[in-house]
């Protein structure tokens, strides 16, 4: 199934956009997570240093789908892989003198290997309740356009969202880096 250039485009604003939408720049402080930032989604890191994309694309090979921003910036970018039965998606940006590295994560699909998890071990198909075991309960947790959406924030920005389908199982998570 191709996609076309407005399909992409169109998700790329999704995929930045639609976790934020009503949220803001941050969460109330009473919602705010304690404790350490989840940092790593699918093996890859979203902090300093950051994964390359020749690191990623060594192990995963070149992406099954691109989305390029309007001027064509290589620094800003979304790829995706298709492995097994998961979708990576990855925004791509740039660290002098032009090196392009990931900023965030975001897996979909279903993962019985669990080999896409975070750090703490969130999978997809696990509970919701599964991230208030591992990361509190302080979180934003509201109706969304595939599911309920849960949004777990820290103090310096990083953020973790999920989509909770029917049968309380996650079938998305994304990670969103600090705040620099």
């Amino acid at each position: 199934m191709k996609t076309s250039r407005a399909g992409y485009l169109l998700y790329s604003a999704l995929f930045v956009i639609a976790p934020h939408v009503g949220l803001g720049d941050h969460l109330p402080a009473s919602l705010v997570a304690r404790g350490r930032p989840e940092v790593l989604l699918a093996g890859k890191s979203i902090r300093r240093p950051y994964a390359s994309l020749k690191e990623i694309e060594g192990k995963w090979g070149p992406p099954t789908a691109v989305s390029e921003s309007k001027d064509r910036n290589l620094c800003d970018r979304l790829l995706s892989w298709n492995l097994q039965n998961v979708t990576v998606t990855v925004s791509v940006g740039c660290t002098p003198p032009g090196n392009p590295v990931v900023y965030t994560v975001e897996i979909k699909g279903t993962d019985p290997a669990r080999k896409f998890s975070t750090g703490r071990g969130l999978c997809l198909g696990d509970p919701l309740e599964k991230i208030y075991s591992l990361y509190g309960r302080r979180s934003l947790l509201s109706k969304g356009l595939d599911g309920r959406e849960i949004t777990v924030q820290w103090s310096n920005g990083a953020e973790l969202n999920a989509t909770v389908a029917e049968g309380n199982r996650i079938v998305r998570i994304q990670l969103l880096p600090q705040v620099e």
